[in-house]
């Protein structure tokens, strides 16, 4: 059964880790009302420059074994990623 998250990054440059949230598959969308554009990382030490960015409404399909693996960045502040494991 798919379920769904939401990841909001509160302060732009400051990494938030995903929820812990065991899957597999997953889609990620930016979310529609952001105004700027969020960055996925596998680690709280990378950059935009390495990161994988999200504009609003732009949905990407990924694997990983926990959203816990993946920390999300924005370049503005109070933009958020939606999540949908869907096995």
């Amino acid at each position: 059964m798919p379920v769904a998250y939401r990841i909001e990054v509160a302060l732009a440059g400051t990494p938030v880790q995903g929820p812990d949230a065991a899957g597999f598959d997953f889609v990620l969308q930016g979310d529609p009302a952001n105004a700027g554009t969020i960055y996925v990382y596998d680690s709280d030490t990378d950059t935009a420059a390495n990161g994988y960015a999200l504009g609003p409404g732009q949905q990407v399909p990924i694997r990983t074994s926990n959203l816990s693996n993946l920390w999300f960045d924005a370049n503005a502040d109070a933009q958020a990623v939606l999540a949908l494991r869907v096995w």
